[in-house]
């Protein structure tokens, strides 16, 4: 239906069709991106206006009676000078460049033919028989003088429908690559009144809001860098202030540490203190040589109150908080007390603890809080 585009840029024209008295075609464009790669097409109807009194002037020139006609390459719609539609006299798509045939009512007639460049048309030149032989060579000179008008008139009047189409879509391809740089206030003059001009004005519009948006956006992304530095300031502290809290800590379990050891060590008879270290966790073992304590009774020593030996005739004394007390210190502390123990024999408490890192002390006046 369209003739092939030379280049990415160039137009391609239909063949003609009617609407209403008047013979149309389309032109369409192609809309390309930086790559030369066509993303779309501008498509304009636009109406056939050749010269109304273009046959008179041949007929003036001539001397004789001369038809003009409009025809597509491969057939389809015929088109008077006039640019109205009118039914075909012959079939012209396997006629030679000049022809001489019988029309469908029976005239004969003679003729030439010729492509329109850049256009999927013809211009059909036919005169009668009877008009041609007088003069046969005379007119065989001036018609090759007005098939090679016609042919320049095609070629001008094309050309000037492809630069009237294709100037402003440059400018609009222009006007978007510079805008694709960031040169949001670039504009192209595009004076006409058409779609083309409808076209440049809503792209110009678009890059304004476009650019007023990447304007916006450079200013969300300054505060956000400040808004950055800031927590980075804010988080700096926070570890400072993590550090001072992790010192007390580790004096504060010291402390509780030094409580329990004492508190397992008022045991009668020898108390052996050991420690070992593996797998990121402390043991320390606490074993006394004192009177030991039953199976049945390994956790209840842990409970408040609860001494093993409670009878009027007992030969230790306390209150039966110290182990209760120890336990609860070293749960606190993220660790376990357990016991293991016989009768006569004595008795081990192991102290498992997470082993911690102890960074070097910051005093607290160092917090920029």
């Amino acid at each position: 239906m369209l003739s092939g585009a030379a280049s990415p840029d160039s137009a391609s024209i239909s063949p003609f069709f009617a609407s209403g008295k008047q013979v149309h075609y389309w032109v369409i464009v192609p809309s390309t991106d930086r790559s030369g790669m066509v993303r779309g097409y501008l498509v304009e109807q636009r109406k056939l206006w050749p010269a109304a009194n273009l046959e008179q002037q041949i007929n003036a020139l001539t001397g004789r009676e001369f038809s003009v006609y409009f025809t597509g390459v491969n057939g389809g719609r015929w088109s008077g000078v006039a640019g109205t539609p009118m039914q075909p006299r012959f079939e012209s798509r396997t006629l030679p460049d000049s022809f001489q045939v019988t029309t469908i009512d029976g005239e004969p007639i003679i003729g030439v033919k010729g492509r329109i460049r850049g256009t999927p048309w013809i211009a059909i030149f036919t005169a009668t028989e009877a008009s041609v032989n007088e003069p046969s060579t005379m007119f065989l000179r001036r018609m090759v003088g007005i098939g090679a008008m016609l042919l320049v008139v095609g070629i001008v009047g094309a050309r000037m429908v492809g630069r009237c189409v294709t100037r402003p879509l440059q400018s609009l391809t222009a006007a978007a690559r510079a805008i694709s740089r960031g040169h949001f206030d670039r504009r192209e003059a595009v004076s006409s009144n058409d779609e083309i001009g409808e076209l440049a004005h809503a792209f110009y519009q678009m890059a304004g809001r476009l650019g007023r948006s990447y304007q916006q956006l450079q200013l969300r992304i300054h505060e956000s860098d400040a808004l950055a530095g800031t927590l980075r300031q804010r988080n700096t502290d926070l570890e400072l202030a993590q550090r001072v809290a992790t010192d007390a800590r580790v004096a504060s379990d010291h402390a509780r540490a030094e409580s329990q050891r004492a508190s397992l060590a008022k045991s009668r008879g020898s108390i052996t203190i050991s420690a070992t270290s593996h797998g990121g966790r402390v043991r320390m073992h606490v074993t006394d040589s004192g009177i030991g304590i039953p199976r049945e009774q390994h956790e209840q020593v842990f409970l408040p109150f609860v001494q093993v030996d409670s009878g009027p005739a007992r030969r230790m004394h306390g209150t039966g908080l110290g182990l209760a007390i120890s336990r609860r210190l070293v749960e606190a502390m993220g660790g376990t007390l357990t016991v293991a123990s016989e009768v006569g024999i004595g008795s081990t408490f192991t102290i498992d603890l997470e082993s911690v890192h102890v960074q070097p002390r910051v005093t607290a006046t160092a917090v920029g809080l």
